[in-house]
């Protein structure tokens, strides 16, 4: 019912804006946010981790948002419910990080312009914006129409590059005095005529400005404070509504052709994984030397808090046609769920021609033959840092590992990090190298800078 409600909801708006013509305007889009369940709309994805998009395909994070899209995606910003029995949606956080990015609502189409959006606002606090997007482009570059510290309205132009280091920029276009409480609802109208923006609140015009930073783009709402949106419409002028029609029609046939130029991909092999699947935490490689790509798949268990002590409790090897080598540990369903790295690898750490697992597993560095699992040698992994706040085991649990070239041997080396303090080298006979502290970040790679064949560490990460 969940995904059948926002459909309906939005036919009826395009059954309205078809009756909407008149007067040689016709509407755009018309939403009364009717079609969002009560609560969250991130539920419940949003309770469970905010990095679970970066490890499993999900088309939402819970409640399905189409036509309107959560543009900051791991935001849990957006709730929807019903006040004096008038729909409403609803960005209920606080946003801390508003030197930097907006929680931002958005629908349309990048061809719309020379339109006009109207919605109704209710700022549920004083101390920060809430307001109206138009001419979105990206979550970058856009315009804004926002009431601002209880008492202006604002129209500004988000510009794309920042001159601080992730501290938004923006250029003001216009203000205007505007006292408002946090009890009722205001009226925006935003007019763009070309450059040319009129915008208006309760039907008084505040702010006027010429502007071509952006003359077309998406729509949407916005707030960095608690806010209500209610009735959200976008209006064109007949002929304005057929050029736009022609534009889109004009870019959706280009993609039809190039993507008709494209080879098409088709379905190699499945097979089912029972109780030992896991998002995106696979290895691929030659596990039993036939010559064959194998897969490799972990499942974990997260340990003391979130993901950032994770354990692996399950190693499955499998092949490409779904027969299973060998496994490890108990599998479980239940810990096919992934936000984070896990220490293990494939790879031919002795160079004899043959994959070797490498892992790190229960505080123990291990290197496992590739086609039995079985334990070839490993060595405990060293203590954690005592200066470090959080610190749970006497022994590093791991985090993930790669495979270097720092002694000179070939990529025999073996690089451990930690989430996100400290990181050990060790070589293939799992002696430790050496060590250090940084912000490790994500996943290390290695590069040679200067082509001296000596290689250096770096991290997508940091």
């Amino acid at each position: 019912m969940n995904f059948i409600r926002p459909v309906v909801s939005y036919i009826a708006t395009l059954a309205m804006a078809l009756l909407a013509q008149s007067g040689g305007t016709v509407e755009l889009f018309r939403d009364d946010f009717a079609g969002f369940p009560a609560g969250l709309l991130s539920r419940p994805v949003g309770q469970l981790n905010g990095a679970i998009q970066e490890y499993h395909y999900l088309a939402h994070r819970g409640v399905p948002l189409w036509p309107w899209e959560n543009a900051i995606c791991h935001l849990d910003a957006w709730a929807a419910g019903d006040e004096d029995g008038q729909p409403y949606l609803e960005q209920h956080l606080v946003n801390d990080q508003s030197r930097l990015m907006n929680p931002l609502f958005i629908t349309g189409d990048p061809e719309w312009s020379d339109y006009t959006v109207e919605a109704k606002v209710r700022p549920l606090a004083l101390s920060d914006m809430a307001g109206t997007v138009f001419r979105y482009h990206t979550n970058r570059h856009y315009y804004l129409f926002a009431l601002s510290g209880g008492n202006q309205a604002r129209l500004v132009v988000r510009l794309p590059l920042e001159k601080t280091l992730r501290v938004a920029e923006w250029r003001e276009l216009g203000r205007a005095e505007f006292v408002y409480d946090t009890k009722s609802y205001y009226s925006f109208r935003i007019e763009n005529e070309g450059a040319r923006m009129r915008a208006y609140i309760n039907g008084r015009l505040l702010v006027e400005a010429t502007d071509s930073e952006l003359l077309k783009g998406k729509v949407g709402v916005t707030a960095n404070v608690p806010a209500r949106f209610q009735q959200f419409r976008v209006s064109v002028s007949t002929a304005n509504k057929k050029q736009i029609d022609a534009r889109i029609s004009r870019r959706e046939a280009e993609l039809a052709r190039l993507r008709a130029g494209n080879p098409q991909p088709k379905l190699w092999k499945k097979f089912d994984t029972p109780k030992f699947g896991a998002g995106r935490n696979l290895r691929l490689g030659d596990l039993d030397g036939d010559g064959r790509i194998d897969l490799l798949i972990a499942q974990n268990i997260p340990k003391v808090r979130g993901d950032a002590f994770d354990h692996i409790s399950c190693l499955t090897a499998v092949t490409t046609d779904g027969k299973v080598l060998w496994q490890q540990g108990k599998p479980d369903p239940r810990n096919g769920l992934l936000t984070n790295d896990t220490p293990f690898q494939i790879h031919d750490l002795d160079g004899d021609g043959r994959n070797e697992v490498v892992l790190v597993r229960d505080f123990k560095l291990q290197v496992l033959d590739g086609a039995t699992g079985k334990l070839k040698r490993q060595t405990w992994m060293p203590p954690v840092a005592a200066s470090r706040k959080e610190r749970p085991y006497e022994l590093n649990n791991g985090d993930s590992l790669a495979f270097f070239n720092l002694s000179g041997e070939g990529r025999r080396d073996i690089f451990i990090k930690d989430r996100y303090d400290s990181f050990w080298i060790f070589n293939s006979r799992l002696e430790l190298l050496w060590q250090g502290r940084t912000m490790t970040g994500h996943f290390p790679f290695p590069f040679d800078a200067d082509g001296d064949g000596t290689t250096r560490v770096s991290d997508c990460g940091t």
